[in-house]
């Protein structure tokens, strides 16, 4: 059964390549969601290392959350907040998704 898997995401993989290089994806459009991912990285990193070096659990929760408010209020992009939606979109989604994903590792 892997075997089959790691073809499928090969197959979905070179499919997407294939219209990035025709060119039917704006890349100033990806690059903007890259910078957006590596900022929410970056301040879910931040609130992540506050609340895990603090002892008082409570402040620690309350900067983790400060993090992700400022996520939200910035618009940047989270791959827990658009996993949800790949199924009911198209492949361009599916291309955000995949760079909302390397931007929050990064």
């Amino acid at each position: 059964m892997d075997f089959f898997n790691s073809y499928f995401f090969l197959f979905v993989f070179v499919k997407i390549y294939d219209k990035i290089v025709i060119g039917e994806l704006d890349m100033k459009q990806n690059i903007i969601f890259l910078i957006n991912s590596i900022l929410a990285g970056i301040m879910i990193g931040i609130g992540g290392t506050i609340f895990l070096s603090l002892e008082n659990r409570i402040i620690g929760s309350f900067m983790f959350a400060i993090g992700l408010f400022v996520i939200v209020s910035n618009e940047f992009n989270l791959f827990t907040g658009k996993v949800g939606y790949v199924f009911d979109n198209n492949y361009k989604y599916l291309i955000e998704v995949f760079i909302t994903l390397i931007g929050n590792f990064i």
